[in-house]
């Protein structure tokens, strides 16, 4: 997983790293974060319910629970 937690992180990883990125999971820490990964067309794997790390762990853990 790769924890995003900010839209201009999300921006700077497509930027960094293209089409590449889609061969990882994408953890986002908001919906305002998932929006932009949406619009940069790499939608998040999980999104956090919580807005903090903690929140962002949980949410990996679950959906790594659910593979």
């Amino acid at each position: 997983y790769v924890v995003v937690s900010s839209s201009a992180i999300a921006t700077s990883l497509v930027r960094l790293f293209g089409d590449h990125l889609r061969t990882a999971k994408l953890a986002s820490i908001s919906p305002i974060t998932s929006e932009t990964l949406v619009r940069l067309g790499h939608p998040p794997a999980t999104v956090a319910k919580v807005y903090a790390l903690d929140g962002v762990v949980e949410a990996i853990l679950n959906d790594a629970g659910r593979s």
